[in-house]
Order: C-alpha cells, then sequence, then structure tokens
C-alpha cells in the first residue's frame, strides 16, 4: 500500500487551510453533511479536492454590519 495521499484527495488539514476554518468547524461541516469524507489515510479523513472547492465557492465571506 503507498503512503500517498490518492490523486484528486485532500487530508482534514489540507481542507481546513483550503476553506480557512477552524478544525471544529470542519467537524460541524462533516456532522452536517455539508461535507462528506470518502476515505482514512492514517488516521485522518479524506474528501475530495473538487467537493472542499465547492464549498469553498458556496461560503460567504462575513461582512459585519457597520
Amino acid at each position: 500500500m503507498s503512503n500517498e495521499i490518492p490523486e484528486g484527495m485532500v487530508d482534514s488539514h489540507t481542507a481546513v487551510e483550503m476553506l480557512n476554518i477552524s478544525h471544529n468547524n470542519l467537524r460541524q461541516l462533516v456532522w452536517r453533511k455539508i461535507l462528506i469524507p470518502t476515505s482514512k489515510y492514517k488516521r485522518k479523513s479524506l474528501f475530495n479536492i473538487i467537493d472542499v472547492e465547492r464549498v469553498k465557492a458556496l461560503r460567504k465571506p462575513y461582512i459585519p454590519s457597520a
């Protein structure tokens, strides 16, 4: 078995960095079934990079009211 993440997949740490969110917020996205892990790699969940990009595009930036 190879020790590399399969092509087209990202681990949870990379997903957190791509989405610019905390690990707890990533857990909320998974719990709410907005982002679904597809497999595991060294005890980390793997996500399809396309799904992470989709969530990133759907997230609206927080703009505080004046």
